[in-house]
């Protein structure tokens, strides 16, 4: 399926005189290589593969990414238990990476080709229920569309309600990141422990990251 989905693409491009760039990596090697599903491996070579085609000034990465995508990331992200950033879900732009059809849902995509006769592939690992997302969207949105038939609209709003505020959130915390610095590396605790509880975590959250590039769990934070 791999080839043919590759030929497609290449036609297709040729079709509209777009250049054609193909990268085939063994991702399931890869992702037994660093302890990765093939999911998350898959993920990674994409976008370092993109990366180093958009190396260009003002070059950007789009995506087709839509409204059911973004669903599906929404409710996986928060049936782990993440904090308010998961419920944000999959942003419109992210640094050079755009993604012009989160705003449409899958069926307004596959319905615009249709009355267009613009032919596509369907990768048949999207009709088994094997990985996380297909099970979201095979099993529970048709449960949430009999709650709501607009469901995927409705959380596409919940998305960016929650992405405004968030944003907020985190420029606030900066700030007061910035106001309790003592020195390169030391804080006023009693200034930190004077804001309210949203904004503490986010503060301690920023300074861990500052300080050790990584990204600590929420149990760490607490601590």
């Amino acid at each position: 399926e791999a080839t043919r989905d590759s030929i497609f693409s290449k036609s297709f491009s040729e079709k509209l005189n777009v250049s054609f760039r193909l990268l085939e990596v063994d991702c399931v090697n890869e992702a037994q290589k660093n302890g990765e599903t093939v999911e998350e491996a898959g993920r990674r070579i994409r976008y370092n593969f993109f990366s180093s085609l958009a190396n260009t000034e003002n070059s950007v990465v789009a995506t087709a990414h839509n409204s059911n995508d973004n669903l599906e990331t929404v409710v996986f992200n928060i049936t782990r238990g993440s904090a308010l950033s998961g419920a944000k879900g999959i942003p419109p732009k992210r640094d050079n990476i755009i993604r012009p059809l989160i705003f449409c849902t899958r069926e307004e995509i596959e319905g615009y080709c249709k009355e267009n006769n613009l032919s596509f592939v369907v990768d048949s690992t999207n009709l088994s229920d094997d990985y996380t997302r297909n099970r979201i969207r095979h099993n529970v949105l048709p449960e949430l569309q009999k709650v709501n038939s607009n469901v995927v609209e409705a959380f596409t709003r919940f998305s960016e309600s929650v992405r405004i505020d968030d944003d907020y959130l985190d420029s606030v915390a900066e700030n007061a990141l910035e106001k309790a610095k003592l020195s390169e590396c030391s804080y006023n605790i009693e200034a930190i422990n004077s804001l309210h509880l949203s904004i503490i975590r986010r503060v301690i959250l920023k300074a861990i990251e500052r300080f050790s590039k990584e990204l600590p769990d929420s149990k760490k934070v607490n601590a």
